[in-house]
């Protein structure tokens, strides 16, 4: 009994970790999306074109996967 309690333990624990990892993940590109079009809209109100704006911002989506390479380094450094 012990034993199945256990790995019934370690099973919730594994999808409450697998399903806050998720809804991190989302949320970080859904933030970073919407960082993305408010710094071009208001580079374009600046007076920056449109073409310029969007080169600019892919910065953006750079850093978020430089974050996400960080994360998966890190889980490399745990598995050994």
């Amino acid at each position: 009994m012990n034993k199945v309690l256990a790995v019934l333990l370690i099973l919730y624990s594994t999808l409450r970790i697998s399903v806050s990892l998720t809804w991190v993940w989302l949320t970080i590109n859904w933030r970073v999306r919407k960082a993305r079009r408010a710094f071009e809209s208001e580079l374009i109100k600046a007076g920056v074109s449109e073409d310029y704006a969007r080169r600019l911002s892919t910065n953006y989506i750079v850093l978020k996967g430089r974050l996400f390479s960080l994360k998966r380094g890190f889980f490399k450094l745990l598995r050994g």
